[in-house]
């Protein structure tokens, strides 16, 4: 079994090679970055936390074939993948704080994404307080 250490390395080189560009463009994902244990460089991270992000247009993502070709790239590792486009306001900006991107579809598109996370985090804060609050009573 590949580490997630390992995996990530092989992501890197699936990048620099354009092995990565290629599986990405076939899944019309528009971005992919690795976060959790892994990006934050703990000692023995479980899995390699791989979130994605479809290009605009792009409703429909066969995830487990996307599973099963980041798996062929990065060894059989215990790899969990988020698709941001699909995700909370709070596991976006998990996803997207303390991140290692990998891949852009263009340039600055990580930074389009990864803002657009935090202003729906800010947006969203004061209906999850009320929430919590509600929850208390």
């Amino acid at each position: 079994m590949t580490t997630p250490i390992e995996g990530l390395h092989r992501l890197r080189r699936a990048a620099a090679s354009g092995e990565l560009a290629a599986l990405c463009e076939r899944y019309g994902l528009d971005l992919l970055v690795v976060f959790g244990s892994t990006a934050k460089g703990k000692a023995e991270p479980r899995d390699l936390d791989i979130a994605v992000s479809t290009r605009r247009g792009r409703s429909r993502l066969a995830l487990l074939d996307l599973y099963e070709a980041l798996t062929a790239v990065t060894g059989p590792c215990d790899i969990d993948v988020m698709v941001l486009d699909r995700a909370d306001p709070v596991a976006r900006r998990e996803a997207l704080l303390g991140t290692i991107p990998i891949y852009e579809h263009t340039p600055g598109r990580f930074a389009e994404v990864r803002m657009a996370a935090l202003n729906q985090y800010a947006e969203t804060a004061p209906m999850r307080a009320l929430s919590l609050e509600m929850m208390t009573r």
